[in-house]
């Protein structure tokens, strides 16, 4: 059990790091795009 929780909460975490940095590319490539 605690190594499922730990693998869970890895994985979340994984996904939350992934978004963020997707954001944050999104946050600077959209505006060279548009203009």
């Amino acid at each position: 059990w605690p190594l499922l929780l730990g693998l869970g909460v890895y994985a979340s975490a994984q996904y939350a790091t992934l978004a963020q940095l997707q954001q944050t590319l999104l946050t600077y490539i959209a505006p060279t795009v548009v203009s």
